[in-house]
């Protein structure tokens, strides 16, 4: 695993009606190591839902004067590319992305990717057997003490990654089973 490039990735959204992307978290790894930890917030293309403003804590007012997805994509599609993407409920974080990448019209590569989810499903008991985010890192000692950070939600993503996969990981865990 630690010759592939990896880009773990999280999105925090609009809410349930349109879900669009309101900020994106990614941490970026090259030869096992961390090279580079991405925060980007956007104005999104619909309005923030109230329950969804609870649970990320993210107002239409934080947002108002960013960028829209659009404008960032040159900067993010690089660490997508010929990268493997890794997120925690993947179908979920690409739908997010296949969403915004329809809504402006943009090229979206084909993309190599694993889902954490998935993977412990398959492969980790917890004591509760249940395998959400918080759930994991709890078991494997990881911080994530700002949940639903886009950040903190890749770091302790990629955190876990490294913890259950010993061996070199395989696309096949793309979808959340």
């Amino acid at each position: 695993m630690s010759s592939q490039k990896i880009t773990v990735f999280d999105f925090e959204t609009t809410g349930f009606k349109e879900n669009r992307a309101v900020s994106l978290g990614m941490v970026v790894y090259e030869d096992g190591r961390k090279i580079v930890e991405i925060y980007q917030m956007f104005r999104p293309g619909a309005a923030i839902e109230p329950g969804a403003q609870r649970v990320h804590g993210i107002r239409a007012s934080d947002v108002a004067m960013k960028p829209t997805f659009d404008q960032m994509w040159p900067a993010i599609r690089p660490y997508l590319e010929n990268h493997l993407v890794v997120a925690h409920n993947a179908k979920f974080d690409l739908g997010v992305l296949a969403r915004e990448c329809l809504a402006y019209d943009l090229d979206c590569p084909p993309l190599q990717t694993f889902c954490t989810l998935a993977y412990a499903k398959q492969h980790v008991t917890t004591p509760t057997r249940k395998h959400n985010l918080a759930t994991l890192a709890d078991y494997y000692g990881i911080d994530l003490s700002n949940a639903h950070n886009a950040l903190d939600d890749s770091r302790a993503t990629g955190e876990l990654l490294f913890k259950m996969v010993q061996t070199p990981i395989q696309a096949e865990w793309w979808s959340c089973r």
